[in-house]
C-alpha cells in the first residue's frame, strides 16, 4: 500500500519552536481498503540532531 500525505499540522511551543507535526495519510489497495491516519511525530522520533526545521513535507511519512 502506497501511503499519501493529505495533511501536515505543526504545533509550536511557547519559545516558537515546533514541538510536534501531525501528519494525515491516507492509503487505498485496489480501490476497496481504505486506511486513513493522523501520525504525532515527536522529536525523540527524529534522527540525533535532527530538527523539524530539517525536514520537508516529503519526509515525514518515512520518519521511523
Amino acid at each position: 500500500m502506497e501511503l499519501l500525505n493529505t495533511s501536515i499540522s505543526y504545533n509550536i511551543d511557547g519559545t516558537g519552536n515546533t514541538s510536534s507535526v501531525i501528519a494525515g495519510l491516507r492509503g487505498e489497495v485496489e480501490g476497496r481498503v481504505t486506511i486513513t491516519a493522523n501520525v504525532t511525530i515527536y522529536p525523540t522520533d527524529l534522527a540525533k540532531d535532527e530538527t523539524f526545521d530539517d525536514l520537508t513535507k516529503k519526509n515525514y511519512p518515512n520518519v521511523r
